[in-house]
């Protein structure tokens, strides 16, 4: 089943929830747009979840977007040129329609 939906309300990033809820988000790759499916993790998720190890500095350098990225089983974490820069809400939509969608992304 293909859904086509016209995305036209992009938000700026920092109004984006920040308490774990999957959003769209949407970040440039060489004036290419990339759409993921994203959520914010905080320093208190991680220290609660105890799933962080020292790979970084800081449980600091933990906290920002993730997402599953080119086909991954983990999540990676979003910064640098992938930084998100806009959001828009996840519809609530079952996740096997989720997989069947075609984002346009209307630049206005």
């Amino acid at each position: 089943m293909k859904v086509e939906r016209e995305i036209t309300s992009w938000q700026p990033i920092e109004t984006a929830p920040k308490d774990g809820t999957e959003i769209i988000i949407l970040f440039n790759y060489a004036t290419i747009p990339v759409v993921h499916i994203a959520r914010y993790r905080s320093k208190e998720e991680w220290e609660e979840s105890g799933q962080y190890c020292d790979g970084w500095e800081s449980l600091e350098d933990w906290e920002g977007w993730w997402s599953y990225t080119n086909g991954s089983v983990i999540q990676e974490k979003l910064d640098g040129y992938k930084m998100p820069k806009y959001w828009i809400p996840l519809y609530e939509i079952p996740e096997y329609l989720r997989m069947g969608f075609t984002w346009k992304y209307v630049n206005k």
